[in-house]
């Protein structure tokens, strides 16, 4: 029987295209490179790496000041990652990144709380058997500054400064895996629970009431309802309202989200202006009474 030349479907092109995408992720991502005094070059693009976790330890809570007081993000490369999925261990070569950030806000509409700030400083962990030999579990520690500009190179800290630490309390081959769930469920250390999150759950409507009583004050009437001279429904649900003309002083046009966004209550409208695109003015946009007064259903 002679043999027929092989024409790919498009379904096959899809496959391989899709295949070479995902491939393509974890390759086109740079690792950090090392300049000829064997300093670690800036890293780039980290921040499109896997995120595992940010560790926090303010101020505030280690008083009178906290060795690391910032946010630290933190990012392996996926590379590296896809390596500790498969065999629950860090190959050599991983790279890991962390990024600081300042507490900014201690409160927020939520409730109080530490919230992110500006960025300020980078650092990084490298495992290499041969160009840290020397090094326990032949990692090695570096600082690009925590203010900015950062530099654009560093040198390794001594052992003394990081790795014993890290020996001394870290889960797992010098990296704190015990406060990364991202990693720990990667190693398949969390089990499904076989539970289901959803309406009647015990559960789900614990959270549902306590989110509803933390956005409660958000929810009072900021404006009164006469205030809005034109508002058109736009039919979405969760409705969503394009409010066109408002009071000169008391919020700008723009569309306004759910009933978190904008609700009629008691009389009012109540929630944050949003700004948002805006429709022009028309006829028929006009009768706003009757769409304000109407009760609004989910």
């Amino acid at each position: 029987m002679p043999w027929r030349r092989y024409r790919p479907t498009p379904i096959a092109f899809i496959g391989l295209a899709i295949a070479s995408l995902g491939a393509s992720r974890t390759t086109d991502l740079p690792k950090p490179t090392f300049d000829d005094d064997g300093n670690l070059n800036r890293p780039v693009r980290y921040r499109e790496w896997v995120y595992i976790g940010t560790p926090l330890t303010p101020n505030s809570l280690n008083p009178p000041e906290a060795a690391f007081p910032e946010f630290h993000n933190v990012y392996i490369h996926p590379s590296d990652f896809e390596h500790w999925q498969r065999t629950g261990t860090f190959a050599d070569g991983t790279v890991i990144i962390k990024e600081l950030v300042l507490v900014g806000s201690e409160q927020a509409v939520s409730g109080n709380g530490f919230f992110m700030g500006d960025f300020v400083g980078l650092e990084a962990t490298i495992k290499d058997a041969d160009r840290f030999k020397d090094e326990p579990g032949h990692w090695a520690y570096f600082s690009f500054g925590h203010s900015y500009p950062l530099a654009d190179s560093a040198a390794a800290f001594p052992t003394a400064s990081c790795n014993s630490c890290h020996e001394a309390s870290a889960a797992d081959d010098f990296v704190f895996t015990q406060y990364y769930p991202v990693l720990r469920a990667a190693k398949g250390e969390l089990e499904m629970s076989g539970k289901r999150m959803g309406p009647g759950a015990e559960s789900f409507d614990a959270i549902d009431a306590a989110m509803a009583g933390a956005l409660a004050g958000a929810m009072e009437p900021t404006a009164p309802l006469g205030s809005v001279q034109s508002v058109v429904p736009t039919g979405r649900r969760p409705f969503r309202v394009l409010v066109e003309r408002v009071v000169p002083g008391l919020c700008r046009p723009g569309i306004l989200e759910s009933s978190v966004a904008w609700t009629p209550h008691q009389g009012r409208a109540a929630g944050p202006c949003l700004s948002g695109s805006v429709a022009p003015p028309s006829s028929s946009s006009s009768r706003l009474a009757e769409s304000l007064s109407a009760p609004w259903r989910r």
